[in-house]
C-alpha cells in the first residue's frame, strides 16, 4: 500500500507542506524580530527604504521556495522511481 500512495505522499503532502513552512518560517522571523530574511524584509518596510530592496528579498524567498519545492521533487521522483501523482 505505501509503494502505491508515495507518489502522492510526495506530490501533495511533502511539496505543499514544505512551501507552507517555508512561508510560515519567514512570517515568523518577521514577527520575532533579529535576524533572517522576514526581518530584513519588515526593517526595510519600517525604514522606508527603496522599494528594490524589498523587491529583491521578495525574489529572495521565491528563489529558495523555487528550489526547496524542485529538490522535493527530485527526492519524489528517486524515492517513487518515477512514479507521476495525477
Amino acid at each position: 500500500m505505501i509503494p502505491s500512495a508515495a507518489p502522492y505522499i510526495f506530490h501533495r503532502g511533502l511539496r505543499i507542506g514544505i512551501g507552507l513552512s517555508w512561508l510560515a518560517i519567514v512570517a515568523a522571523e518577521m514577527l520575532t524580530g533579529g535576524v533572517g530574511i522576514g526581518f530584513f524584509i519588515w526593517d526595510a518596510w519600517e525604514l522606508l527604504a527603496p522599494a528594490r530592496t524589498i523587491v529583491v528579498a521578495l525574489a529572495y524567498i521565491g528563489a529558495i521556495g523555487f528550489v526547496l519545492d524542485r529538490l522535493v521533487a527530485l527526492i519524489a521522483t528517486v524515492v517513487t522511481r518515477g512514479t507521476a501523482a495525477n
